[in-house]
């Protein structure tokens, strides 16, 4: 019995050591892409969650008039994984549109939809909100004071 037990918890120590090592080698990789994207323009980052093998990473610049400039994603359940560039998005490029048709598109997605595209989102209204920063200090004003 106590052999079983060593056994068992040299299994999951074992386990737990290749977590932290896979862990350590995506942040290594996670900043490695944000620099890489960094230098295109503002970076927007959105993620989504997923269970196994549904969630991802993405990472998007944009020049100064929400043009986007280059992007990377990071999909996957492994350690393996690596960012790579997505071509196009909702049937359009993603190079060289501008990040505000998205976020038109995106205020018509339903819930599933917008669960879906998550990650591409937050990361699109985090560069918008860069680069209109008085708009988003409106939509807050407006909020707060709407809870009032």
């Amino acid at each position: 019995m106590d052999k079983e037990v060593l056994m068992i918890f040299g299994v999951m120590m074992l386990l737990f050591c290749m977590q932290s090592v896979g862990g350590f080698f995506q942040v290594k990789e996670f900043r490695k892409a944000i620099s890489r994207v960094h230098k295109y323009g503002n970076v927007g980052i959105g993620q989504k969650k997923g269970f196994l093998f549904t969630g991802y990473i993405f990472l998007v610049a944009c020049d100064s008039n929400g043009i986007i400039t280059y992007n990377e994603i990071l999909d996957g359940a492994f350690i393996f994984s690596k960012f790579h560039t997505l071509d196009s998005y909702l049937g359009m490029p993603l190079v060289g549109s501008s990040i505000f048709d998205f976020i038109e598109k995106f205020a018509f997605f339903s819930k599933d939809e917008w669960k879906k595209n998550k990650g591409f989102i937050q990361a699109m209204e985090a560069v918008a909100r860069h680069l209109n920063p008085e708009s988003s200090e409106e939509e807050e004003f407006e909020e707060t004071s709407e809870e009032a």
